[in-house]
């Protein structure tokens, strides 16, 4: 769920907001399980995102077979939770605060299509792993889904981790099937690519504080270009310069408005933060039981 908090100094004492409240805001779907404070701030409503609509923020369709690895996760059957990766069969890469929502609930990895009516895999997730050192709005926003079953595609997604010498290859690529209407609060049927461009650094500190670099994120977006609730989680691709294959850099974490504005999608000052998945890189593999070869690319 993609929950507005007045968070980013309250973070550590757990008080949420509604959204609508100035401060950063995650991009999971609106919830559809919600936490108990928020569950009472609506009235005791849930508000589940309709099933398919339009999408992510200043984006356009992928055509079938691009991105082959682009997943989602379910808690309830046709509507979007959080995006990601699968890294291999039974291996699904996604941001920590996904993870915020599922409690003791079953949930699934859909993948195999850019067309989510046509998805043919439905799988139940066997378990999941949030990095040890996630904090909200702090880093290391990154986790792992086991799957109870393989899920057998045409290409897994690989990791481009930044060069010692140079930043990623520009722009960014974001992929999601979260909702491009903050007001209408629908979510597409067809996968949604977005390029996205740095974004200015001093907005980007008013907007996630000083320390947002340092804690390992990634600052991107721009006028109606972003991404937005649903598509948590999702990859931040770079294409290599060397092969022309697109790798993960970062997953969607969480947007903050640089002016303490209610935070939306695609504003002006709204600003997208993406945790920096280099860092990562050996806690996936311990965890997995991958191989560096098969997951990195050199």
């Amino acid at each position: 769920m993609r929950l507005s908090a007045a968070f980013l100094f309250a973070a550590f004492q757990g008080s949420m907001m509604v959204e609508g409240a100035a401060g950063p805001i995650q991009k999971e779907s609106l919830p559809l399980k919600m936490d108990d404070a928020l569950n009472a701030a609506h009235g005791g409503n849930t508000m589940p995102i309709p099933p398919f609509g339009n999408l992510i923020i200043g984006g356009m369709s992928v055509s079938e077979g691009s991105f082959p690895y682009m997943a989602v996760m379910e808690m309830t059957k046709g509507a979007v939770h959080c995006g990601g990766v699968m890294i291999a069969p039974t291996w699904f890469l996604t941001a920590a605060h996904c993870f915020r929502a599922i409690e003791d609930q079953p949930f699934y990895i859909i993948a195999g299509s850019n067309k989510r009516s046509a998805i043919p895999y439905r799988v139940k997730g066997k378990s999941y792993l949030a990095h040890p050192s996630y904090q909200a709005f702090s880093g290391w926003d990154v986790g792992l889904v086991e799957t109870q079953s393989p899920i057998l595609l045409s290409s897994y997604a690989r990791i481009l981790p930044e060069a010692d010498d140079s930043s990623h290859p520009l722009p960014y690529t974001a992929l999601g099937w979260g909702i491009d209407n903050v007001q209408k609060r629908t979510a597409p049927d067809q996968l949604q690519q977005v390029s996205l461009m740095p974004a200015d650094h001093e907005q980007c500190n008013l907007a996630g504080g000083s320390h947002w670099e340092e804690n390992g994120f990634l600052c991107a977006g721009g006028l109606n270009r972003d991404t937005c609730f649903g598509d948590s989680g999702g990859p931040l691709l770079s294409q290599s310069s060397e092969t022309g294959m697109y790798g993960v850099v970062g997953l969607t974490s969480f947007g903050a408005n640089s002016q303490g504005q209610s935070s939306a999608c695609g504003g002006a000052f709204d600003m997208g933060f993406y945790w920096d998945i280099t860092p990562a890189i050996p806690w996936i593999l311990q965890n997995s039981g991958l191989q560096s070869s098969s997951l990195v690319m050199s």
